[in-house]
C-alpha cells in the first residue's frame, strides 16, 4: 500500500460515523437495515459510507437473495492496524 494509499484510508476512517460502521461490522456482518437502527443515520448516508470504505478494500459485501450483506474484510484492516502499530513504535518499522 503506498503512502497516499494509506493517508485516504486513515482519512476515511477519521470519520465519526465511518468509525462507527467498522465497529458495528466487527461484531457481525450486517445489512444496511440493520445498520440503520444501530446508527442514527439515513440508509442513503449509511450506504454512502459503505461505499467509500469498499472502495479502499476495508469492507466487502455480498449478496443474499434480494439484499446485500455487507463485512470487514480481515487482510486490509490488519494491514491497517499493522500500520498504526508502526506509528506507535518506529523503531519496529
Amino acid at each position: 500500500m503506498t503512502k497516499k494509499e494509506k493517508q485516504h484510508i486513515w482519512k476515511l476512517i477519521a470519520n465519526e460515523n465511518r468509525r462507527e460502521i467498522i465497529m458495528l461490522l466487527a461484531e457481525s456482518s450486517k445489512r444496511v437495515i440493520e445498520l440503520e437502527k444501530c446508527l442514527n443515520l439515513s440508509q442513503s448516508s449509511i450506504s454512502q459510507h459503505l461505499k467509500r470504505l469498499k472502495a479502499v478494500g476495508l469492507v466487502g459485501v455480498e449478496q443474499r437473495s434480494k439484499t446485500k450483506v455487507f463485512m470487514l474484510l480481515p487482510e486490509k484492516i490488519r494491514e491497517v492496524l499493522s500500520d498504526l502499530q508502526l506509528a506507535q513504535n518506529p523503531q519496529k518499522g
